[in-house]
């Protein structure tokens, strides 16, 4: 890796976005296991507030996520080229790179786009007065934590 600022800042805000994850993925696994949207118990509220501070906390992860792969990908298209020997633009980066800059590249597409399922499964859910979809919203979350961090 190299120790370029902007590659430091996308390893910072990756480090981030895995550790807002982590932090919301904890409550939504207690989600799944005690999901019961027609009670009214102590237990239940708890959770439901619980749920709010965890869909706070992924949609920072989401930010930072986002703001890396920009930074990633400019980094790659105006910076590393002239910090990687014998690449004149983007696409000589990721020829040096080979496989694992397409794998990289990929994994960073495919958990954006399952993040934005989760970003807009949860604006639906947070809309509602009584949130039907928690459980769905809490499993896309917790299947993007593993992509985030493949794509770290």
């Amino acid at each position: 890796m190299s120790w370029h600022p902007l590659m430091v800042a996308v390893a910072a805000l990756d480090a981030l976005a895995l550790l807002f994850s982590l932090v919301a993925a904890k409550t939504y696994i207690r989600v799944l296991m005690g999901w019961t949207p027609q009670s009214a118990e102590a237990q239940q509220i708890n959770l439901e507030a619980a749920a709010a501070g965890a869909s706070v906390a992924c949609r920072y992860a989401v930010g930072f996520f986002f703001s890396a792969t920009l930074l990633w990908v400019v980094g790659i298209s105006l910076v590393l080229p002239n910090l990687v020997a014998g690449a004149m633009c983007g696409t000589g980066v990721m020829t040096s790179m080979g496989a694992s800059g397409q794998r990289a590249l990929i994994l960073r597409g495919v958990a954006l786009a399952l993040l934005w399922v989760w970003r807009t499964l949860d604006g639906l859910n947070r809309a509602a007065s009584r949130p039907p979809a928690m459980p769905t919203v809490a499993r896309f979350q917790l299947l993007a934590v593993p992509l985030l961090a493949l794509a770290m």
